[in-house]
């Protein structure tokens, strides 16, 4: 929920930024977000009760009406199926036009917290070893491309003016 406590943070309280970026934005519902949420629900008493505050359509109008940083990289992910970065670059682009870029990279939602799988092969290379390590230097490729992407628009970006709205 990054990219939401961020937005909701520069809708309300309008700290100084020169840019944003935002990566894998989720806006969906917690029935939506959070896997095995009414499953959860069995087990803790209420919790199918409770939803995200502000809900998605006060979020969306939060940044329509208050969001005012107007330099933003929007950073999608092929393999990720709970990303809303298109419905926020829709939103940024009718407020801000050109100054919201959208990168579309190799990935899933868990790419942008650069874990790395450590895979260590055992005594004796093993088929399962190899896939580990295919594995492994595929998800690095992917933060790789990422964090290419990202110094290049700070470099960008910080290289000018910040706009205001």
């Amino acid at each position: 929920m990054g990219c939401k406590l961020h937005l909701l943070i520069d809708g309300y309280l309008h700290p100084p930024r020169h840019a944003n970026i935002f990566l894998a934005y989720n806006n969906f519902s917690a029935r939506r977000s959070i896997p095995l949420f009414r499953e959860l629900g069995a087990l803790v008493p209420n919790l199918t009760a409770n939803e995200f505050d502000p809900s998605p359509e006060m979020t969306n109008a939060l940044i329509a009406n208050r969001y005012q940083v107007a330099t933003n990289l929007l950073v999608k992910f092929q393999n990720d199926d709970i990303d809303e970065i298109p419905a926020l670059d829709s939103l940024l682009r009718f407020k801000f036009g050109a100054n919201t870029t959208l990168k579309v990279l190799p990935g899933n939602h868990l790419t942008c917290l650069g874990a790395e799988a450590g895979w260590q092969p055992g005594r004796v290379f093993s088929p399962l070893d190899a896939v580990g390590q295919w594995f492994q230097q595929a998800a690095y490729q992917d933060l790789e491309r990422l964090e290419t992407e990202l110094a290049a628009f700070l470099r960008e970006t910080l290289a000018r003016p910040a706009l205001t709205p």
